[in-house]
């Protein structure tokens, strides 16, 4: 079990100014990037305080509140947020999740971390089965999450131990 399982399983929560602030961008801030900042809050909101934000604002998809309820998490009060409207010099680390957030945050010239994970944008008509897309992007964020704040807490941890040394 990974130290931070440990801690998980413990129920410890760090202090609010201690857990790493994330920052997961999309396209529109209405499916991936809530899905992200869902799964987050639900698996390691103890460690790590998530957000998500759009390059442009569409309103929350109805379907990735579905398929997240259907895993029980609830996103049915996120709001969709511009990035412009964030201070991303506030952020630990931004995640983005499509091409297009991938350019947004690079035309802020965000010196920070980010790390670049590419999602398929939700499908607008014609696909016989819309919410097998979701729960598959849905259950892919999943791991995706739990890899990418794994890897974050570890670095967080190493780094707290050596500056402490």
């Amino acid at each position: 079990m990974s130290p931070f399982a440990e801690l998980i399983e413990k129920g410890v929560r760090c202090p609010r100014a201690a857990r790493l602030r994330v920052l997961y961008v999309c396209t529109g801030n209405s499916c991936r990037s809530q899905m992200a900042e869902g799964w987050t809050c639900a698996l390691l909101g103890r460690l790590i305080e998530p957000y998500s934000a759009g390059v442009d604002l569409h309103q929350i998809d109805s379907a990735a509140i579905a398929v997240m309820a259907e895993a029980g998490v609830d996103i049915s009060r996120h709001r969709p947020i511009a990035l412009d409207d964030l201070r991303l010099d506030s952020f630990d680390c931004i995640v983005t999740l499509s091409e297009r957030a991938r350019a947004g945050v690079a035309s802020f010239g965000y010196p920070g971390r980010t790390i670049h994970q590419s999602f398929a944008a939700s499908p607008k008509t014609g696909v016989s089965e819309p919410l097998e897309y979701y729960r598959r992007v849905r259950d892919d964020l999943r791991k995706f999450v739990l890899n990418v704040c794994t890897r974050l807490i570890n670095e967080q941890s190493v780094s707290s131990k050596v500056l402490n040394a």
